[in-house]
C-alpha cells in the first residue's frame, strides 16, 4: 500500500499495488492474519508465512507419493509370493515332464 499526496491539497490518497511474479496465492485465503511487527520482524514472519504456505501445497503432493510407494510395495510382495510359489512347483512339475517324455 502506498500513500500519495498533493502538494496543494492536504488530503492523501490510497493505491494498492499488486505484486507481479511472487509466490502469493492467487486469491486471498479464507483466513488472514493482518500483524503489525516491527521492520526487523517482518522478515522473519514473512518467512515463516511462505514456509507455512509451501508446506501446504506440497503436502498432498507427498501424500500421493508415499500412497504410490505403498501400492508399489503391495505389488512387490505379491510377486515375490508368487515367485515362492514357482520356485516350490517348478521342480515337481519339471519331474513329472522328464516322466512322461
Amino acid at each position: 500500500m502506498h500513500f500519495l499526496s498533493n502538494e496543494n491539497d492536504h488530503s492523501a490518497a490510497v493505491s494498492v499495488l499488486f505484486c507481479v511474479n511472487c509466490q502469493c496465492p492467487e486469491k486471498e485465503p479464507n483466513y488472514c492474519r493482518y500483524l503489525r511487527v516491527c521492520e526487523a520482524c517482518s522478515e522473519r514472519v514473512q518467512s515463516r508465512q511462505i514456509a507455512e504456505y509451501q508446506t501446504a501445497i506440497r503436502q498432498p503432493a507427498i501424500d500421493e507419493v508415499n500412497q504410490t510407494w505403498l501400492s508399489l510395495d503391495q505389488v512387490n510382495e505379491q510377486l515375490r509370493n508368487l515367485q515362492m510359489k514357482i520356485d516350490e512347483n517348478l521342480p515337481k512339475v519339471l519331474k513329472r515332464v522328464y516322466l512322461l517324455a
